[in-house]
């Protein structure tokens, strides 16, 4: 019997979650747009989209620019350091092969 309380306790947590982005939604959009929150209601699937679309695009932007500056790092410290070897292993990999044999 408590196992079907606890059940829809997580199904009323998860709707009241819901709806709580949606109505911060539609909310977000009567104040750009300066609609009334009731008439927002229809801009909430196009709002939606729209904040994933600029959330994916900032995850990627960022993982370009972390990549970026690894491959950076990996410049100086290729002045400053001798490579070793005639391959034309890249250091990071090098590293991660070093570790790998290391761990071994």
């Amino acid at each position: 019997m408590s196992g079907m309380n606890f059940a829809r306790l997580i199904l009323a947590a998860f709707i009241g979650g819901l709806l709580a982005i949606v109505v911060a939604i539609a909310w977000k959009s009567s104040q750009e747009t300066g609609k009334s929150l009731q008439a927002s209601f229809a801009d909430v699937p196009t709002e939606a989209q729209r904040l994933a679309h600029d959330a994916r695009t900032r995850v990627t932007e960022a993982a370009s620019t972390g990549w970026q500056t690894v491959k950076e790092k990996e410049a100086e410290l290729a002045k400053r350091i001798p490579h070793r070897g005639g391959d034309e292993t890249d250091m990071v990999s090098e590293a991660v092969i070093d570790e790998a044999v290391e761990g071994v």
